[in-house]
C-alpha cells in the first residue's frame, strides 16, 4: 500500500522542525536523516495511496537577483539550484515543489533557510510549506507567534494590487499575482477584497477564485474557513472541482473548525469530495468528539468507495474507543488489505490509550493474530511492514509477543528488523 505523498511531506517537515531545534539546542548540526527499515517511512497506514491534485496557480518573484542565484552563493551547486528552479516551478504541483523545500531546509543551511523564508513571506509557496515560518522561529530561538505570518507591503503597491485583482479586462495570471500580494498586505481592506472575489461579488474565473481563498486561508484561516462553513450551510456550494480545490488548499496541517467544514461533505455525491473531507478530518482528528463519532460510523456504514472509508478509520482516535467492537466487526467485512490495516491502525490507537484493558483484551483477541499473519505472508512487503507498525502502535501483551515472534523467525530479515523491540 502505497503511502500518501501528502502525509509524508507532513511528517518529514515535523521531524525536520524537530531536528532545528534540536540543532538550536546542541549548538551543531545532525549527522544526517533516519530512514525507516527497507526505505519505506513509519508512517501510520491511515493516508490514501495517491497523491491528490493540489493545484498552485501564480507567479513567481523573490528578491534583486532571484533565488537560483542565491542558491549559487549559499553554495551546493547544480542539485541546490534544480531546487530552487522546482520549487518556484508554478507548473509544478504543490505537492512536489513542497518536497523541494523539505531537501533545500534539510540541507541545514542558514542561508538557504533564510532564501526560504523569502517568497513564503511573499505568498509564493503553497500553503503546505507554512513548516518554514516554524522552522525559522527555532532558528531565531523566538516562538512561532513573535513571527509576522506576512510582512507589510507599500501603500503603492498595496493600490495596484487592490486594483488589479478586481480589474476583470486584466489576464488571470495578473489577478492571482495581485491576490497573493494582498494576502501579504494583511490589511481589512484586502481581506475584504480576497473575499469578495473568492465569493463571486466581482466578476473572477474559477482559477481565480481558488486562488484567492487559498491566499486569503493562508493569510486569515479562521475568517476563511468559517465563510466556507457558512455557504455550505446555506447550500452554496461551488462548483464540486471548484470545492475540491479549497478542501486542499486547507489540508497542508490542521486548523481549528475545519472539522466542521468537512463533516457535512462526507454526504457530497461527488467520491473526490468525500475523499478530500475524509482527510481533513484525519488531519484535524484531535478535535472530532465523542458526539461526532456516530456521524463517521453511519459513512463507514454507507460508503462505497474503498478510498473514503481507509481516511475514515484513519479519522477515528481516541474518541472512538466506546465503538471498538463495532468498528473491528466492520473491518472484518474489508476486502482490501490498505482498508483493513487503516482500520486496526484507528483500533490500535485507541489499544494504547486504553487505561481500562477492554481494547486491550479486543486486539489480542481479534486483531494481533491477523496482523502477525500478515506481516509473515503478504505479498507486498509495504502491507507486511504496515502490519508491524500496527503491532507497534497498539504495544498490548498479545502485540508485543507477535513482535518478538516476527523479529525471531521473519523470513523478511527487513521485517525481523523493524518488529524489533528496544
Amino acid at each position: 500500500m502505497a503511502l500518501s505523498l501528502r502525509t509524508s511531506l507532513a511528517w518529514c517537515a515535523a521531524a525536520l522542525l524537530a531536528l532545528v531545534l534540536a540543532v538550536v539546542a546542541l549548538g551543531r548540526r545532525p549527522e544526517g536523516p533516519v530512514s525507516a527499515p527497507g526505505g519505506v517511512s513509519a508512517e501510520s497506514p491511515g493516508a490514501s495511496g495517491e497523491a491528490l491534485r493540489r493545484p498552485w496557480r501564480g507567479l513567481t518573484g523573490g528578491r534583486t537577483g532571484g533565488p537560483v542565484e542565491a542558491a549559487r552563493s549559499a553554495g551546493g551547486g547544480a542539485e541546490v539550484e534544480a531546487l530552487w528552479a522546482t520549487l518556484l516551478d508554478v507548473s509544478q504541483d504543490g505537492v512536489v515543489r513542497e518536497a523541494a523545500a523539505l531537501k533545500l531546509a534539510g540541507r541545514n543551511d542558514p542561508r538557504l533557510l533564510d532564501r526560504l523564508w523569502d517568497p513564503w513571506q511573499q505568498g509564493l509557496l503553497p500553503p503546505g510549506c507554512s513548516w518554514i515560518r516554524d522552522m525559522m522561529a527555532a532558528a531565531e530561538g523566538a516562538a512561532a507567534a513573535a513571527l509576522p505570518v506576512r510582512p507589510p507591503i507599500p501603500a503603492a503597491d498595496l493600490r495596484q494590487a487592490l486594483a488589479q485583482a478586481i480589474q476583470r479586462t486584466l489576464p488571470a495570471t495578473e489577478r492571482i499575482a495581485a491576490a497573493r500580494r494582498l494576502a501579504a498586505a494583511q490589511t481589512d481592506e484586502a481581506m475584504a477584497i480576497l473575499e469578495a472575489l473568492w465569493n463571486g461579488d466581482f466578476e473572477a474565473p474559477a482559477e481565480l477564485r481558488i486562488a484567492a481563498f487559498e491566499a486569503w486561508f493562508q493569510a486569515a484561516d479562521q475568517p476563511a474557513i468559517a465563510a466556507l462553513g457558512e455557504r455550505l450551510a446555506h447550500g452554496n456550494a461551488p462548483p464540486a472541482d471548484e470545492l475540491l480545490a479549497l478542501l486542499e488548499a486547507m489540508a497542508g496541517e490542521p486548523h481549528p473548525g475545519v472539522r466542521e467544514v468537512a463533516l457535512p461533505l462526507l454526504q457530497s455525491p461527488v467520491a473526490e469530495v468525500r475523499e478530500e473531507a475524509a482527510w481533513l478530518l484525519t488531519l484535524n482528528a484531535d478535535e472530532i468528539t465523542a458526539e461526532e463519532v456516530p456521524t463517521l460510523i453511519e459513512a463507514l456504514g454507507r460508503e462505497p468507495e474503498a478510498a473514503v472509508r481507509r481516511r475514515l478509520y484513519s479519522a477515528l482516535g481516541e474518541a472512538a474507543a466506546p465503538y471498538a467492537e463495532v468498528l473491528v466487526e466492520a473491518i472484518r467485512t474489508e476486502e482490501s488489505s490498505a482498508v483493513r490495516l487503516s482500520g486496526f491502525q484507528a483500533v490500535a490507537s485507541m489499544a494504547a490509550a486504553d487505561d481500562q484493558g477492554a481494547i486491550d483484551r479486543l486486539f489480542d483477541g481479534q486483531v494481533a493474530a491477523e496482523l502477525e499473519q500478515t506481516a509473515l505472508g503478504a505479498a507486498e512487503y509495504q502491507v507486511r511492514f504496515e502490519a508491524v507498525v500496527v503491532l507497534k502502535t497498539a504495544r498490548t501483551p498479545g502485540a508485543v509477543a507477535a513482535l518478538q515472534r516476527l523479529a525471531a523467525s521473519a523470513d523478511d530479515p527487513r521485517i525481523a528488523q523493524a518488529a524489533a523491540l528496544p
